[in-house]
């Protein structure tokens, strides 16, 4: 092997294998044209430790995104105390009433794609502080309104705005801080969604029968500016020294050649589908629990705090759920997606529990069932994305899950409402919670008998150990490094 073809090997091997056959073809004409200036200089083992990855700064990411989880997610899971206020002093029908946190959720879901367009443009810290605020200051205009369709545009869509767009950007930058331990930390932050529910549960209904629920979403507003101060923490990751070029002018047109090719498009590769179009029908029911349940335990008897304790109770089955699961997805041997999946039928075998319940303990433990599964189809949602997706389209990717999962969650909770009025039983509903989810379980599980060359091709990739420059290894790229 002559020297330029040694040069020109050494450059291949800075790219990973899915950008090579983009950009090989320019790389060797540079190298052609200009071999006596391009030098590649390998790091040493002191330059590839010299990153943010999985240190210190990472788990106070974690810990921020945490704090932005605990309160975006925990208001919307802990919807039907405020569901019940509204009913109650607005004298509306179940379905009409539903539609205030049905709206937030689908707003909450919808803008996750375009929230993770305006992340890459302005970068996750600016978008979440922005969003913090949008929140707040909806939830303060939701304390004055006299009719619900008011709350449907400031609770509905303005809170709903504003929880996206300080969401997805939450979820991303744990990811991006983590290689090693990414499903574990991704369920570490995940967990605060469900403490959050814990939390903010029995605190709202304090706060809605001893001051009403016009100041109780004023608390919410205050409690939401805690969100912007989680950005502020979500400091961008400085980058890996991997190698040191001398031509960075021509290392410049590369880059910039390759990101006009990219630009924003929506992931269309086999496994992706499938995944989008389970993801979708499964919702369908997810939050009908999280909206009804209070007011379901209320006509079975118990009282409105120990409904809303219910909330409480998914929340803690959900935050164990999540660190649980996403420990054992980091594990080598398991199969994510065929845990998942496993997880997904159990979820919509669970409404049965409440169906068939004949007081409030069989409720506690279909709520306490109901978060440990959810903490494997929430925990891991993002997890199961990244594997089904183009790693270079990942932020992409789980935005665009979220948006078209957010339709059918939009007219979940209502119909849930509608059917069980119609048929005579409000508990029936809990099928509409149930069947939908098992639908897109048996529609998952086509990832294992439908090949995708885009997954295929990313399952194995060389880079370069920093040791020395003739050394590579190969990565196994799930979500962990062999």
């Amino acid at each position: 092997m002559n020297a330029e073809d040694d040069h020109l090997l050494k450059t291949k091997l800075l790219k990973t294998d899915t950008q090579v056959s983009s950009s090989i073809s320019e790389v060797a004409e540079c190298s052609t044209t200009s071999n006596n200036n391009l030098m590649v200089t390998f790091p040493s083992a002191k330059d590839a430790e010299n990153t943010e990855k999985d240190g210190c700064w990472a788990w106070v990411v974690c810990g921020a995104a945490f704090c932005d989880l605990f309160i975006v997610l925990g208001m919307h899971y802990t919807v039907g105390v405020l569901y019940a206020a509204l009913l109650d002093h607005f004298k509306e029908s179940k379905s009409k009433t539903a539609w205030v946190g049905s709206i937030a959720q689908f707003c909450l879901f919808f803008f996750c794609y375009p929230g993770s367009l305006l992340s890459e443009r302005f970068g996750c810290r600016r978008v979440v502080i922005f969003g913090g605020l949008f929140t707040s200051v909806g939830l303060l205009l939701s304390s004055f309104a006299n009719s619900l369709y008011v709350i449907y545009v400031t609770h509905g869509v303005i809170v709903g705005f504003g929880t996206s767009i300080s969401y997805l950007p939450a979820l991303v930058m744990v990811a991006y801080y983590f290689d090693k331990k990414r499903s574990f930390a991704t369920g570490i932050a995940a967990s605060g969604s469900n403490l959050g529910a814990l939390g903010l549960a029995p605190l709202q209904q304090l706060i809605v029968d001893s001051f009403g629920w016009r100041n109780c979403y004023r608390f919410l507003s205050g409690l939401a500016l805690i969100i912007s101060i989680c950005g502020l923490l979500f400091k961008p990751l400085e980058e890996k020294k991997t190698a040191e070029y001398n031509l960075e002018k021509d290392s410049q047109v590369i880059e910039d050649k390759s990101s006009k090719k990219k630009g924003p498009r929506f992931p269309r590769n086999n496994w992706f589908i499938i995944w989008a179009v389970a993801s979708t029908v499964a919702t369908f029911g997810y939050f009908i629990p999280h909206v009804h349940l209070v007011r379901v335990a209320e006509e079975m008897g118990s009282s409105h705090r120990d409904g809303s304790l219910l909330l409480s109770y998914i929340g803690i089955g959900s935050g164990i759920g999540k660190i649980f699961f996403g420990k054992i997805s980091d594990l080598p041997w398991v199969d994510t997606l065929r845990l998942y999946n496993i997880c997904m039928v159990l979820s919509g075998l669970s409404p049965l529990l409440a169906l068939l319940a004949v007081g409030y303990n069989m409720l506690v433990i279909y709520a306490v069932v109901l978060g440990l599964l959810d903490g494997c189809f929430i925990g891991l949602m993002s997890i199961v994305t990244f594997e089904c997706a183009d790693r270079h389209r990942i932020s992409e990717a789980w935005g665009g899950v979220l948006m078209i999962m957010s339709f059918s969650m939009l007219i979940g909770a209502p119909a849930a409402g509608w059917f069980g009025e119609i048929t005579g039983n409000y508990r029936n509903l809990f099928f509409l919670a149930g069947a939908p989810t098992i639908l897109g379980a048996f529609i998952f599980s086509l990832v294992h008998c439908i090949k995708d060359p885009v997954i295929s091709r990313q399952q194995k990739r060389a880079i370069v150990i920093p040791n020395h420059e003739k050394e590579i290894m190969l990565v196994y790229e799930r979500l962990t490094v062999v």
